[in-house]
């Protein structure tokens, strides 16, 4: 059973081998031919048939030479088992010397003859191409033999057959030539088990003392190695016996620092390729490892442990890590204390971090806490630990609280009465700080330091429409809405600096047939979700555009207010809080868009009196001055331009046609602001009056009417570098407002935000005025005054349904009714409400739901929205 599964592993490898030798070049079997000779006798042939045979297990009569029993139809059986050895049409159903001879003596005359026809046509004898493709029977020592025939035989002029040969048996020729061929083009074969067998059979000679010519000593235990597998496996020994050191020719080794159990462990996958791992022996087999310089078994350590990481012992892997410089190991742990922080301060285990690794986490934007006063509180508690010890390290982990975060209450009623933060100085100046940074509001964008950033890494896009704000995590996916303004604000320009909010301008109400304007301006801090009105503009305006230069200074450019088009530009300094008028532009625009890029504020496109307009113009802010650039290759308006790099794209827009309908422009454009050239770009895309905003090399669109003219509810995003448009998010509503732009969120309170967000949606238009108490702490205090409003007013049944419809199980109404409502004003708003609102005559007189009885109140959920539990929406 060996040696035939030996022959069914090498010899199909050969005979492949062989099959690519006899399909080389000319030149190659010219080669072979000079070297066999083309007097080749018989005897040659037949010897070399005779080791072929002998080498595939056959006898002289075609028998096994292993088994005599054999039949001659096994031997052919074990023959025709080669993927190359298939029967050919040829070689079918023929028997014997005589078949064959009398088969070859017509294929050869059908072969001369097609050579002669190709001769005289100037073609490729097709003898060549038969030749390659059908093998043929060749005869000889009594045994039935597949040969196949030698493609560079040539017909002789004189018409030879080719399958004959010079001289002797063709045969034998042909069978040299082609073992010759083999062993030019062999092919490596291999033993897949043999590598693990090696490994065994050396692992054995170690256990018993075999052949070995190195002892290690570790811990006062000895170890008898061969230095040969050792060099082979460790950078460590390698060094050590190739540098002519004391070591080389020593047989006995000392290795100092390791212990006897991590060097058993290290030994054994050394000649095994496996480690036996737990989490009490692995910090000894990481560092005997680590010692050696074995770096696959320090990787298996690693892995072990990663996957071994918890809670109880995530600080003492950290300090593994810090000891053994193992950066992407620590950088996971790191990691892994980031986000649960919180835990961590449960259950005891913060306590065990020095002063420089807690320094580290706090500093850190990834910390996952629900409030900064956590963070404080975990200074505390680690201090608490050890007092004595740790007080002289306390004034550095305050730097890394961002006391401005905590509410003004918090810092007078818990920080203040902390005994070091009056006492040390360092944390009395940083709650100074905090203190002051609550009191002057106006200047709070213009007094930013690391303190006071938002504790968050991801980034949302916050879009101001229809009246709410809402907020999309680009890393997470979610939703939020945020806190609304006291104000309602009707398509205002907004812009960020210092990671405020900054809302100005927009309609006066509603109504979008309404052409009177807004100068009323607010700013919106994300830190405590908290709005706040600032000094109004000099004028009102809308459809205008308002870019922030610097960090200390807004600017409103243009617009228009009722019948009339502006070419005024203002500037608000938010250290001062004032507006002051800039020089005007040469034209009076709306619908234009405008961008900051090195320190210029550009202004493309928009309407003009005479229609719409191509022009780019450039504000220097060193001389004050308005200038003219290279104007765009196509007029638009109501478009988005951004800031990338150095270069400005101009997206999406439209121009009206001679009846004042809109025609989308759908080219996208590039500026460059050196060269003062625009370029047409690959991509388009047909979008206006949409919301931007710019990440990286990225530039994210929010909502904004598509090519049908309906709003859109999408957010769409175009890499710059890639020339391409792919979409982000489908929203569940369409978006509506020229204005979205990028803010970092706080992680905590993300559910209450959005609980109160579906809430105040769904009060809104019913008249219902919740108290800001209320809005600040939801829960069941919260939900039950919007539950008893609710029935005051419509009655249980239409409760229910704006819940199921705030919480998105129920469509809000069709497409088309909400467009009719977003255009028709307050007015048909109004009366789509109150065709809605039809309330049963059962409820007219129910002030609470408590006065329902239980059956009754099941009865009307089951009405109006299927079997639902009641307790789920009413408590």
């Amino acid at each position: 059973s060996h040696t035939c599964h030996y022959r069914e592993k090498v010899f199909p490898s050969l005979r492949v081998a062989g099959q690519t030798a006899r399909e080389g070049t000319g030149e190659q079997q010219e080669e072979s031919k000079a070297f066999l000779g083309d007097g080749a006798g018989q005897g040659e042939g037949q010897a070399m048939m005779e080791l072929e045979r002998l080498a595939i297990g056959l006898g002289s009569d075609g028998r096994s030479a292993m088994d005599p029993h054999k039949t001659d139809r096994e031997s052919e059986h074990l023959t025709e088992r080669m993927p190359e050895r298939a029967s050919s049409p040829i070689e079918q159903g023929r028997d014997g010397e005589e078949s064959t001879s009398m088969e070859m003596e017509g294929a050869n005359q059908q072969l001369l003859q097609a050579e002669q026809q190709a001769v005289a046509d100037s073609q490729q004898p097709p003898s060549l191409l038969l030749q390659q493709q059908q093998p043929l029977v060749l005869g000889g020592l009594g045994s039935r033999r597949k040969r196949w025939p030698e493609t560079s035989r040539a017909p002789s002029a004189g018409g030879v057959s080719p399958l004959s040969t010079s001289g002797g048996c063709g045969g034998a020729a042909t069978s040299s030539e082609k073992c010759f061929k083999a062993g030019q083009e062999s092919r490596m074969v291999s033993a897949a088990g043999y590598p693990a067998k090696l490994l065994s059979q050396l692992n054995l000679l170690r256990l018993c003392s075999d052949y070995c010519d190195l002892t290690l000593s570790a811990g006062g235990v000895q170890f008898p190695v061969h230095k040969n597998v050792l060099v082979a496996s460790s950078d460590y020994f390698r060094a050590a016996f190739s540098s002519g050191m004391r070591e080389a020719g020593a047989s006995c080794l000392e290795l100092k620092g390791v212990t006897a159990e991590g060097l058993q462990a290290v030994l054994e996958f050394v000649y095994t390729g496996s480690l036996a791992l737990s989490v009490d022996r692995a910090e000894d087999i990481l560092n005997t490892a680590s010692h050696l310089q074995i770096s696959e078994a320090v990787q298996l350590c690693i892995r072990f442990l990663q996957l071994a990481l918890s809670l109880d012992n995530c600080v003492e892997l950290l300090n593994l890590s810090e000891l053994y410089c193992l950066d992407e190991f620590g950088s996971n742990v790191r990691t892994f204390l980031l986000e649960n922080f919180e835990d961590l301060c449960r259950c005891g285990a913060l306590q065990r971090l020095t002063a420089a690794q807690l320094s580290d986490l706090l500093g850190d934007n990834r910390l996952r806490v629900a409030g900064e006063y956590l963070v404080f509180f975990a200074v505390v508690q680690w201090l608490e630990h050890e007092p004595d010890s740790r007080l002289p390290a306390v004034g550095d982990l305050i730097d890394q609280v961002r006391l401005p975060l905590l509410s003004g209450e918090h810092l007078v009623e818990k920080v203040s009465c902390i005994g070091f933060m009056r006492d040390v100085p360092a944390c009395s100046d940083r709650l100074t700080e905090a203190k002051d940074y609550h009191l002057v509001v106006n200047k709070q964008p213009v007094m930013q330091t690391p303190r006071t950033r938002v504790r968050n890494h991801q980034r949302s896009v916050v879009m101001c429409h229809a009246e709410n704000l809402e907020a999309f995590n680009l890393a997470t996916k979610r939703h939020a809405f945020l806190k609304d303004c006291a104000v309602p604000l009707y398509n205002p320009c907004i812009c960020e600096l210092a990671n405020f909010l900054y809302a100005c301008g927009g309609r006066y109400d509603g109504n979008e047939a309404s052409e009177m304007a807004s100068a009323r301006c607010f700013r919106y801090d994300p830190r405590f979700d908290a709005w706040h009105e600032l000094v109004p503009m000099n004028e009102a305006r809308k459809d205008f555009a308002l870019v922030a230069t610097g960090n200390s200074c807004l600017m409103a450019i243009g617009g228009q207010d009722e019948n009339m088009v502006m070419c005024t530009v203002e500037r608000l300094c938010i250290a001062t809080g004032e507006w002051r008028f800039l020089p005007s532009l040469q034209h009076a625009v709306y619908c234009h868009a405008a961008a900051v890029c090195d320190s210029r504020v550009f202004v493309s496109g928009g309407q003009r009196y005479d229609g719409y307009c191509d022009s780019l113009i450039c504000y220097e802010p060193d001389s004050e001055l308005w200038a003219s650039r290279a104007a765009m290759l196509n007029k638009r308006g109501n478009h988005i331009m951004e800031c990338v790099g150095s270069r400005l794209f101009v997206l999406g827009g439209n121009v009206e046609d001679i009846y004042g309908f809109p025609v989308p422009v759908t080219p996208i454009e590039s500026y460059n602001s050196i060269a003062d050239q625009w370029t047409l770009l690959r991509c388009s895309i047909t979008i206006r009056e949409a919301g931007s905003c710019v990440l990286d090399s990225r530039i994210y669109i929010a909502g904004g009417l598509d090519g049908e003219n309906y709003y859109s509810h999408s957010l769409q995003v175009y890499d710059t570098q890639k020339d391409e448009v792919q979409l982000v998010e489908r929203f569940p509503t369409r978006i509506y407002g020229r204005v979205c732009c990028l803010m970092t969120l706080p992680q905590g309170f993300r559910k209450n935000r959005r609980a109160n967000g579906r809430l105040s949606g769904a009060c809104h238009g019913r008249g219902i005025k919740l108290t800001s108490e209320s809005k600040q702490r939801p829960g069941v205090e919260y939900e039950r005054q919007v539950q008893q409003q609710f029935l005051q007013r419509g009655g249980l049944g239409q409760f229910l349904l704006r819940q199921r419809r705030a919480a998105g199980r129920v469509e809000a109404g069709p497409p088309e009714r909400s467009m009719k409502a977003q255009r028709g004003g307050a007015e048909q708003v109004a009366k789509e409400q109150q065709a809605e609102e039809v309330v049963p005559e059962c409820l007219t007189d129910l002030p609470e739901a408590s006065q329902l009885p239980a059956r009754l109140q099941q009865e009307l959920v089951q009405d109006e929205l299927g079997p639902v539990p009641v307790h789920h929406y009413c408590g």
